[in-house]
């Protein structure tokens, strides 16, 4: 059904961005902690490229949200 379908989906893209995190683990990614600290934290996400120039986002919704909540 559409719901394993998307579930699936969602467990393929977090596959994707956790090889790349751990590809680029020595590149430093801060967030602002919102008391003005700064907070290492991955990458919000990762575009994939075709050879036509068509793009694909995969983006860690729940770390993004997390992220957007904690300002």
């Amino acid at each position: 059904n559409l719901f394993q379908v998307s579930r699936l989906l969602f467990q393929a893209k977090n596959i994707f961005i956790n090889k790349y995190n751990n590809a680029v683990y020595n590149t430093k990614h801060f967030i602002d902690d919102g008391s003005g600290d700064l907070v290492a934290s991955n990458p919000e996400g990762y575009v994939a490229v075709d050879r036509e120039g068509n793009g694909v986002k995969f983006v860690d919704r729940l770390e993004f949200s997390k992220a957007n909540f904690a300002v």
